[in-house]
């Protein structure tokens, strides 16, 4: 599901102004009324910050973070050395990570 242009459940890279940068995963997105004005709390359930995964509740709730966040969407390939090896994102099969067997299996008469 979308939501203000995040996909809930992936991964988004938030770049430090000294280059730095941690990882987000995203779980809600909502829209806020403030007398200082109209902005939305991001909330995540994990983070990988100094490569290290953390699971923790929090939200951004700053429009510079979330401009930079929804530039970098994060391919898991990135973060899989940071992951636990039976973390969930770790065991979804994606077209992408078998579409190397096509060859092989068209080749074998399999499809």
């Amino acid at each position: 599901m979308k939501k203000y242009g995040f996909i809930i459940g992936n991964w988004y890279k938030y770049i430090e102004n000294d280059k730095s940068a941690y990882y987000i995963k995203i779980e809600n997105v909502l829209e806020t009324n403030k007398l200082n004005g109209n902005f939305r709390k991001i909330y995540y359930s994990e983070k990988i910050q100094n490569n290290k995964h953390l699971i923790c509740a929090g939200y951004w709730a700053n429009t510079k973070m979330e401009t930079i966040a929804l530039e970098n969407p994060v391919d898991i390939s990135e973060i899989v050395e940071f992951l636990p090896k039976d973390h969930p994102d770790l065991l979804k099969i994606t077209k992408q990570s078998y579409e190397y067997l096509i060859p092989f299996l068209k080749e074998n008469n399999i499809v």
